[in-house]
Parts: structure tokens; C-alpha cells; sequence
């Protein structure tokens, strides 16, 4: 019988594919390469979730305890820095200017008639739907790994949803990619941020608990 983690890499893999499509479509026959990164940030879910997948893997295979820790503490390390890069892609939706798609005439709201307008908000809903499914299996392999420690298992959920509540920031205002990890620590950065303190603070939180709330209700439906 095929387990959780092949059922939901395999239909996420579909999945992919078609939002791939659609934005290479987009691309082709709209000429519309505003779009296009929105490829380079699938590819960018796929790491951490591949990763979990990976830590799945090892971790039930029969491989000598000692093995399983020398394999999995690294690739465990290269997940935690990827796995922000999927809650991130959920702020593409800033990318959806609101002034393209109505304006004002004779005192009524008028809905563009532009139907590349529209597609592009298919393209971008697709790509966050995609980014919200791959990033909630992607934790909950993990989880589930730890799960009969509850508080443990919801202890470690937290964190994970800081860091991504920390890198979405560090995305966003530095411009930094999970890559450029240890340019978080140069000079510069932290006294962007120290200017900034409050602001990072409340952003972190917000997007930290609006990740965990993302998580937790659709981990709550899974598990009913």
C-alpha cells in the first residue's frame, strides 16, 4: 500500500507540473515574463520538501542508528534553512496590484476587461495554493516522526514556524536567499534590522503565528 509521503510527493510532483504549464503558457502565448519567477520558487518548495521526503526515508529505513544520525543531521540542517522559502512565496500576492484589475469611471467601479489580468491572478493563486499544500507536508512528515511526543512534536512545529516568520522577513527587506544564509550575520544586515527592531519583531510574530494558523487547521482537517 502506498504511504502518506509517496501519495502526497507524487500528487504534488502533478501538480507542479501543471502549474508549470500554466505559467509557461502565460509566458508564450500572453508574453507576460512578469510571472516567471513563480517557476524558480516551485523549484525552491521542492527543496525542503524533497528533503523531508529524504528524512523520511532514512529515518524508517534499517540502517544502523549511528548512520541515520551522520545521514540525517545535515540533510535536517539544509531543510531548516530551506523550508522558509514556502511560506515566503505566499507573499506573491503582493505582486497583484488591485489598480489593474478596476478603476474608477463615472463614479462606479469598473473591473478590467483584460483577461491577462486574470490569468495572472490564476497563475499567483496556483503557485500559494501549491506552496501552502507542499509546505504543510513538508513539516508534517517531520512532525509525524516525533508525534507520539505531543509536546515535543508541537514544540518543534513552533519553531519551525518562527524560522519561517524570520526568513520571510529576511526574503523580503534583505532581498536574501536560504543560499546566502551566512550574509545574515555581516554588519550591515544587523544593523538594518536593529533600526528596524520593532518592526521585525511584529512582522516575525504576525507571519509566525499566521503560518502556524495555516498549519495547525489543516493538520486539524488531515487528522479528523
Amino acid at each position: 500500500m502506498i504511504s502518506i509521503t509517496q501519495k502526497s510527493f507524487l500528487t504534488l510532483s502533478f501538480a507542479s507540473f501543471l502549474v508549470i504549464i500554466i505559467t509557461c503558457y502565460g509566458i508564450f502565448y500572453y508574453k507576460d515574463y512578469e510571472f516567471s519567477f513563480l517557476i524558480l520558487n516551485i523549484f525552491l518548495a521542492w527543496i525542503p520538501f524533497f528533503l523531508s521526503f529524504l528524512i523520511t526515508s532514512v529515518y524508517i529505513s534499517g540502517l544502523k542508528r549511528s548512520l541515520k544520525i551522520y545521514l540525517l543531521i545535515p540533510v535536517f540542517i539544509l531543510w531548516i534553512i530551506f523550508y522558509p522559502n514556502i511560506p515566503y512565496i505566499m507573499t506573491d500576492v503582493i505582486h497583484i496590484r488591485s489598480l489593474d484589475y478596476l478603476k474608477m469611471e463615472n463614479n462606479i467601479f469598473v473591473y478590467s476587461q483584460k483577461m491577462i489580468r486574470w490569468y495572472e491572478l490564476i497563475e499567483i493563486t496556483l503557485s500559494v495554493f501549491l506552496s501552502i499544500v507542499m509546505g504543510f507536508f513538508s513539516l508534517f512528515n517531520i512532525q509525524r516522526l516525533i508525534e507520539r511526543h505531543k509536546v515535543l512534536s508541537w514544540a518543534f512545529v513552533i519553531i519551525v514556524s518562527f524560522f519561517s516568520g524570520v526568513g520571510i522577513y529576511f526574503g523580503r527587506f534583505l532581498r536574501l536567499n536560504s543560499w546566502q544564509i551566512l550574509s545574515i550575520f555581516s554588519t550591515e544586515n544587523f544593523s538594518f534590522v536593529f533600526k528596524r527592531l520593532n518592526f521585525f519583531i511584529e512582522f516575525t510574530i504576525f507571519f509566525t503565528l499566521f503560518w502556524l494558523f495555516i498549519y495547525t487547521v489543516i493538520y486539524l482537517l488531515e487528522k479528523r
